[in-house]
């Protein structure tokens, strides 16, 4: 697995990288927000590791920033952060957030943490990918009647179609 660990601070860092290095784990690093976007965009990591405080923008403006990305949107985040008021813990899963884990870390937990939204954001994926090869039109709306996914088929269907459906309405 790919994962991107977002940490300004070195000793944080080399603690992560050496339990992630013993259990075959890659690691790209950042040390702040903007450069976790960007090493996300062009990596496509497995997983984002996050800390909530960064130089730049914090944690929770990056987490947002990389889920209004098509490109960047579906990789889940971890955060992975001091803070630990419920606020901010409420705030990391707003901004985007599949897990929140406080320091001090216990790096089992993380791993093990890490491997389930690995091992859940691959299933997710294989499933579209089952969908949109199966040429099934699926729409997704969030609570709010917003569309959040379509397949392929849905949009082409939609684009094709959208005039007809401006005159019903």
């Amino acid at each position: 697995a790919l994962a991107l660990y977002g940490e300004l601070e070195q000793r944080e860092r080399d603690q992560v990288l050496v339990q992630f290095a013993n259990r075959s784990c890659s690691v790209l690093v950042a040390t702040d927000g903007y450069s976790a976007i960007e090493r996300a965009s062009n990596f496509m990591p497995d997983a984002i590791l996050l800390d909530a405080m960064m130089p730049g923008i914090n944690g929770f403006d990056t987490c947002k920033l990389l889920k209004e990305n098509p490109l960047t949107q579906h990789i889940p985040v971890i955060f992975m952060t001091g803070l630990t008021e419920s606020e901010h813990v409420v705030q990391g899963f707003q901004s985007g957030g599949v897990d929140y884990v406080t320091k001090p870390l216990q790096h089992d937990v993380v791993l093990a943490r890490l491997k389930t939204h690995i091992n859940n954001s691959r299933q997710v994926h294989q499933r579209e990918q089952m969908i949109n090869a199966a040429g099934i039109a699926m729409l997704a709306f969030n609570s709010s009647g917003q569309l959040i996914w379509q397949t392929p088929l849905a949009l082409q269907l939609l684009q094709d179609n959208i005039e007809q459906i401006d005159s019903f309405y």
